[in-house]
């Protein structure tokens, strides 16, 4: 007879599978959330610490205060007749980012608002997520937010860093050999 792990054992590589699949993209399960006014999926898949930081609500902390946002967030949204497009989106490492274009309704006029969300797994149980854009399209006003990352010295590495110190140096020549022929 072949041997099986014992049931328990079964459903908990089910269980840390599904969660696999389900964490490989946080940002469209934020998305979702969103836009179907329905956290329950993030409080199942991450049962632990959740934070949003967000240019208009500020920082949300926890389950309860996610709920409330996100069924803000749907109103506003629905109010405003927001339609998202998907522009590009990548994961990397525990992290995950997504380019949207929204267009949302400002006096009348459909307008094109660019937003970006960036998920990050802090640990298996645990997310946070960071949204950026400009109030500009939506409200006419430019709000100052403070920075919620610590500041710090950055290690750049690569492309990156001949592009940074050509910059810094006033280097054109070599910015533009940073970029792709057709970049």
């Amino acid at each position: 007879m072949p041997w099986f792990p014992e049931f328990s054992t079964a459903i908990e590589l089910a269980r840390r599978d599904a969660r696999a699949r389900e964490q490989a993209d946080p940002v469209a399960q934020y998305l979702k959330a969103m836009y179907d006014d329905a956290p329950g999926a993030l409080e199942k898949t991450w049962p632990g610490d959740v934070v949003v930081h967000d240019p208009r609500a500020g920082e949300i902390r926890g389950h309860r205060d996610l709920r409330a946002f996100i069924h803000s967030n749907r109103e506003w949204m629905a109010a405003h007749h927001a339609r998202l497009k998907v522009v590009g989106s990548i994961t990397v490492d525990g992290r995950a980012a997504v380019e949207l274009l929204v267009h949302v309704l400002h006096e009348g006029d459909e307008v094109a608002w660019p937003v970006a969300v960036v998920a990050e797994s802090l640990d298996e149980r645990s997310v946070e997520f960071r949204t950026y854009c400009s109030q500009w399209p939506v409200d006419g006003l430019r709000h100052l937010r403070p920075a919620f990352l610590d500041a710090g010295a950055v290690q750049t590495t690569d492309v990156v860093a001949r592009h940074l110190d050509a910059l810094a140096g006033g280097d054109v020549e070599s910015i533009v050999k940073t970029f792709q022929p057709d970049g």
